[in-house]
């Protein structure tokens, strides 16, 4: 077999503004975020959700997009973090240590505005974010195949060429964290 690529819509150009936090235009803090000095920082001490947006007008209803982003300086509650979601779409799993992470999660109607949100009320939680990046990564597996079905949330889609046919795959995790992989 020749080499693996990930299914990914290229046609989609999303581009985060000012991803390094570079002052506080293009972000929509709410009112416990500050962008200030090249981060985005989370005090929270009013007990309630608090969200840190932006604007991207370009975004496809039903397609997935990976976000990645550097938590810093993390102080969360145990069972808190922070995670992303589209207006009112689903939210994405949560992260709460620190280091580079990418969450994945589906734009599927309203405004199109990526937030980063904090996952609880408890406290203590505070951190910060830089380096913000977007990527599309499609859309549903079995709706491009013309299947009837339930969409996976979290799934990934392969294509490997090999010669002239090209095998697909789909990967998803499970509740207990086993990978099961599909080809049709």
């Amino acid at each position: 077999m020749s080499s693996y690529t990930e299914n990914v819509n290229t046609d989609i150009d999303i581009k985060i503004t000012n991803p390094g936090f570079d002052g506080g235009a293009d972000w929509l803090p709410d009112d416990e975020w500050v962008v200030a000095g090249g981060v985005a920082t989370l005090t929270m001490t009013l007990g309630q959700f608090n969200q840190l947006g932006q604007l991207l007008p370009a975004l496809v209803v039903g397609n997935w997009y990976d976000i990645t982003f550097d938590l810093l300086n993390a102080i969360f509650s145990a069972g808190n973090g922070i995670h992303i979601k589209f207006a009112t779409s689903p939210k994405s799993s949560f992260v709460s240590t620190n280091g580079k992470h990418t969450l994945r999660a589906q734009y599927l109607t309203g405004s199109k505005l990526l937030n980063f949100e904090n996952e609880t009320f408890d406290f203590p939680n505070s951190c910060d974010i830089d380096n913000v990046l977007i990527e599309a990564v499609g859309t549903d597996f079995f709706e491009d195949l013309g299947i009837d079905h339930r969409p996976i949330r979290g799934a990934l889609r392969y294509s490997v060429p090999d010669g002239d046919r090209i095998y697909h795959a789909l990967s998803y995790k499970d509740k207990t964290n086993c990978m099961i992989k599909f080809t049709p």
